[in-house]
This record gives structure tokens, C-alpha cells and sequence, in this order.
């Protein structure tokens, strides 16, 4: 049973892509990984934060010390910290899963290591979300 009905989840969506400044091209192009992600809105896997930021609860937590519950996302990030993380984790360019893992990184703040240690349940919410900044 969701958590959160349909209209409110599309409310929201539309509430985080407009807080990223997301083009009306890449809201139709993308139409499909919106419904994904208004479906996780739906679950109470993504929410919308206030500022319009979004926060992923996780399913299956995550790390050694400090254990990961959530990931917060950052509506921005710049092409600098992207090059940077690639060049620090010798991630090429034509690695798809590496670049989306740093997209993550870069995303959320958190280290390479870290966003590796997911579990692929909860990683295919975070590649949506990251799939909107390339």
C-alpha cells in the first residue's frame, strides 16, 4: 500500500524539478524516470524536502562505523567536483556505472566507498535521481 497518494507524489516531483531548474525538454524526455520516481515518492522511498531538495530513506542501511539511513540529495552540483571525483576514484569516462556512482558522490556528499557498499535495491533509486544530472 503507498505511503503518499499519486497526486501528491506528482506535486512533489514537479516541486524538485522545478527547484533544479529542469528544462520542459528534459521533463519530456525523461517522462519515464519521473513516473519512477513519483512511484518512490509514492512508497516513502524519496522526499521532497521543503527547499525541494530530495532525501532517499534506505531500505537495507549501509557502512561499518557510522551506519547510512538516508542520503540527502543537493539540487546542484558543478562540473569541477564531477572531475575531480572521476580523477580521484580513476573513474574514465566511458565508464556508465563509475560516472553514475560519482554523480552519487557528488550528489549526496558522500565518499566512493561508500555509495559502492550499496545495496542494488536502493542504488536503483539513487541512479534515477542521478540519471537528471547528466
Amino acid at each position: 500500500m503507498n505511503k503518499i497518494s499519486q497526486e501528491v507524489a506528482e506535486k512533489d516531483i514537479v516541486r524538485w524539478l522545478d527547484a533544479r531548474n529542469t528544462s520542459e525538454s528534459k521533463r519530456s524526455k525523461m517522462a519515464d524516470q519521473i513516473k519512477e520516481l513519483e512511484g518512490y515518492v509514492m512508497e516513502g522511498k524519496l522526499i521532497v524536502k521543503d527547499d525541494g531538495s530530495l532525501l532517499q530513506k534506505l531500505d537495507c542501511p549501509f557502512g561499518d562505523e557510522a551506519i547510512v539511513h538516508e542520503l540527502s540529495f543537493k539540487n546542484r552540483i558543478t562540473v569541477g567536483d564531477i572531475q575531480k571525483r572521476m580523477t580521484g576514484n580513476n573513474v574514465k569516462s566511458g565508464d556508465i556505472d563509475g560516472r553514475l556512482m560519482i554523480y552519487a558522490c557528488a550528489l549526496t556528499g558522500k565518499a566512493f566507498e561508500q555509495i559502492a557498499k550499496m545495496d542494488s535495491s536502493d542504488y536503483s533509486v539513487t541512479s534515477t535521481v542521478t540519471s537528471f544530472f547528466f
